[in-house]
């Protein structure tokens, strides 16, 4: 069984735009699994991250394409800043 692993914040932001406070986001394999009530977090690690915000699920999609190795050189253009 993979080792799980509760995130413990002062709050929580889920998908619905809830800001949950005493719960925990339990984390297995790199997978979220559940946001449960902090009290009710079972799980072999517990890490305490104290005065922030668990957006769990967030995907960070800033990139910049026209820097990226796409399997060739990468030129600099003049026109991108």
């Amino acid at each position: 069984m993979a080792k799980t692993t509760a995130l413990k914040a002062d709050a929580i932001l889920e998908g619905e735009g809830n800001l949950l406070q005493g719960h925990a986001v339990i984390v297995e394999a790199s997978e979220i699994k559940a946001v449960v009530p902090a009290d009710k977090a079972k799980a072999d690690e517990v890490v305490e991250l104290g005065r922030a915000v668990i957006l769990p699920g967030l995907i960070n999609c800033h990139t910049h394409l026209e820097l990226t190795d796409l399997g060739r050189p990468v030129t600099r253009r003049p026109d991108l800043t």
